[in-house]
């Protein structure tokens, strides 16, 4: 897996479309002491492509390790597998990715307590990801 760097982050936004895309599976494990989030996704990936070319559907994988913090909380009616919007920032040495964003005003830049409020969060001080590539007759995805 490739490790995302604070640098890396805004590129990474870009580069995948969330909006629309699908949860496939959230997984937990444990290893050598450690609690461990994996995040399949299924979105659109616009590398290599020009501004003309439709991004491509891929399978997207997030680890997210140590995993410090989480809330995965289901509330009545509201839609589990589609993705609405993604928020993924780095604050105070972690990386915070939300599957369920509150709205912000125009210009307004996500905080702590934005991540922390949302019902689908997880934080870790490492995310690591990987693309695979979904196969053209959609039996992968």
């Amino acid at each position: 897996m490739n490790e995302l760097h604070p640098g890396e982050l805004a590129g990474f936004v870009r580069r995948f479309g969330f909006k629309g895309g699908r949860v496939r599976r959230v997984s937990l494990r444990h290893a050598d002491g450690e609690l461990a989030l994996r995040l399949q996704l299924r979105v659109r990936d616009s590398h290599g492509l020009s501004m003309l070319d439709e991004p491509r559907p891929v399978r997207l994988t997030i680890e997210l390790r140590p995993l410090e913090e989480m809330r995965l909380q289901k509330r009545p009616l509201s839609q589990i597998g589609r993705l609405r919007a993604v928020r993924l920032g780095r604050l105070q040495g972690q990386f915070f990715v939300d599957l369920d964003p509150l709205s912000l005003e125009a210009g307004e830049i996500a905080g702590l307590h934005d991540f922390r409020a949302s019902d689908c969060y997880f934080a870790a001080r490492s995310l690591y990801w990987e693309v695979t590539p979904i196969e053209s007759n959609g039996s992968a995805g």
